[in-house]
């Protein structure tokens, strides 16, 4: 069972931003992007540039995988933003998450950063 609430509108702060690049293991040379410091910049050509890095090394990095639903006493997933990213990010240790909740904490984090 699929539980989803409205989270729309959350975003993750720059220091849970900075916790997602050191899980996908972004590389230090793009993490001078001016996307992490000005959502404006999001909106051009060199955002799109690296937005395009950040899906590469997420999809590179987190698993889709589906143990937990199948696992669990619950067989049950959250979309919160918050309980996916102590699930993948915190907890982590080389776990990801089912096709929508690695989707939901991607597209948290695009927002976060002003895509």
């Amino acid at each position: 069972m699929v539980h989803i609430d409205r989270f729309d509108h959350q975003i993750y702060t720059p220091d849970q931003v900075s916790q997602f690049l050191d899980c996908i293991a972004l590389p230090s040379k793009y993490r001078t992007s001016p996307v992490l410091t000005d959502k404006s910049a999001a909106n051009t050509a060199e955002g799109l540039a690296f937005a395009t890095v950040l899906q590469k090394y997420f999809l590179a990095n987190v698993p889709w995988e589906n143990l937990e639903l199948h696992y669990s006493s619950h067989h049950t997933i959250s979309l919160d933003p918050m309980h996916l990213f102590h699930k993948i990010v915190e907890r982590g240790h080389g776990r990801g998450g089912y096709c929508m909740e690695n989707t939901a904490i991607f597209g948290t984090v695009l927002r976060s950063l002003g895509y």
